[in-house]
């Protein structure tokens, strides 16, 4: 392996804490900024299929400044990274290729690459030469690294998962059915009715509702709660009803996730009215 490529491998993983800090907190990372720049809250759309391909070119920015945050470094003069004394550059894919530019020969470079439709990234590090590219060329020089070229490449992680996205676990009727819809709770209504039974997060639900104080549309009054329950199903927070989710022996759930859920017996029904979370006769 290249001596500077090994160099810069332990220093990152110095940076990170170690192989296993990095492979708890990286992949949790990625997640959090594809969900940033999809931004379903304001623009209704769930995947990242669906962005545009400067959308697409801002990922690998957010996700560079990303990285550096959480190693600690600096922003180098010429390349995004600098790591002792080296400049480093990093890139990004939603592909199955880097575009490298010609500043970056002679450099180390970071490559990342995102497959969103099965939750898998790889992360590795090169030293860019001109016998690791493809020949040719788009109108800026930049250039593809070759098969050849890309068994140089050290990875750090390979075909390693990540949080997957959440819309990808509803069904396509279902996600027609959000999109047409036309009020927060109505779409709060269609997502619980939908995953009975499963933890949801906050921000799945602020993505769904599309609304300003998007959490009020999960309440009674007018809220998802009052329609869920018309139906026989109860709607619980994981901060306020630990001990009934645990009772009624659903899956944990965190602070900032809910969980609906059908009684079927007295016995759960008399304890859902007693928390105050059931108002069915």
């Amino acid at each position: 392996m290249d001596g500077i490529v090994a160099e810069i491998e332990l220093e990152i993983l110095r940076q990170a804490k170690g192989i296993a800090n990095f492979r708890a907190k990286f992949p949790p990372l990625l997640r959090a900024e594809i969900d940033r720049v999809i931004d379903s809250h304001h623009t209704g759309r769930y995947f990242l299929r669906e962005l545009e391909k400067t959308e697409k070119t801002y990922l690998g920015t957010r996700v560079e400044i990303a990285l550096r945050h959480f190693l600690g470094l600096s922003k180098g003069e010429k390349l995004d990274l600098r790591i002792g004394e080296r400049e480093v550059d990093i890139k990004n894919t939603v592909r199955s290729n880097w575009s490298i530019p010609p500043e970056t020969q002679g450099y180390c470079c970071v490559l990342i690459r995102i497959d969103e439709d099965r939750a898998l990234f790889d992360f590795g590090l090169v030293r860019i030469t001109e016998d690791i590219l493809n020949p040719g060329g788009n109108r800026d020089g930049k250039r593809s690294i070759s098969a050849v070229g890309l068994e140089s490449v050290r990875w750090i992680f390979e075909r390693e998962p990540y949080p997957a996205n959440f819309f990808n676990s509803l069904r396509p009727e279902t996600l027609n059915e959000l999109r047409l819809l036309k009020t927060g709770a109505a779409r709060m209504a269609a997502l619980f009715r939908e995953l009975v039974g499963t933890p949801v997060s906050r921000e799945a639900v602020i993505a769904v509702v599309r609304q300003n104080d998007s959490l009020k549309r999960l309440r009674k009054n007018g809220g998802a709660r009052d329609a869920l329950e018309r139906e026989g199903i109860a709607l619980l927070s994981g901060k306020y009803d630990t001990a009934l989710i645990a009772a009624m022996g659903l899956p944990p759930c965190g602070p900032t996730e809910f969980i609906s859920f059908r009684p079927v017996t007295g016995e759960q029904v008399e304890a859902l009215r007693r928390k105050g979370v059931w108002d069915v006769r």
